[in-house]
């Protein structure tokens, strides 16, 4: 497993996007401004900025959609097999909030369990190799 990046929900798009091309001193790598995402890669792992309605009506659930809306970050983790990770952590009894789905806007097969402090986590494998 691997780190990749922190997503931040925001909620005014060109005002983050303006903050970030700022403070890190560059413009977004890759951004859809129509999803509300930007990616701006850095040294180390990416800020990812989404807009949190519409992440929220990625979940699927109408439930799971509302709990989005209060989140603030989401950690993104990029794994070999989605699946058998997912399987992994409900054997060892994690939250899970959303079993492994292909989400082809994302170009990812993706779930999502919370941590112990309920901390959003992603996990992801890519659909095809390219972006």
């Amino acid at each position: 497993m691997q780190f990749i990046n922190i997503r931040l929900l925001i909620n005014d798009y060109k005002e983050s996007v303006q903050f970030w091309k700022y403070v890190l001193k560059a413009s977004p790598d890759y951004k859809l401004e129509e999803m509300g995402y930007a990616y701006f890669k850095t040294d180390s792992a990416g800020i990812e900025l989404y807009k949190r309605d519409k992440f929220a009506a990625t979940m699927g659930d109408p439930l799971l959609a509302r709990q989005a809306q209060e989140l603030q970050t989401v950690l993104v983790f990029l794994v070999d097999n989605v699946d058998a990770t997912y399987e992994q952590f409900v054997r060892e009894g994690l939250n899970v909030v959303a079993k492994p789905q292909d989400r082809p806007e994302w170009n990812a097969r993706s779930a999502h369990v919370y941590d112990p402090n309920g901390y959003l986590i992603e996990f992801y494998s890519p659909l095809s190799s390219e972006i």
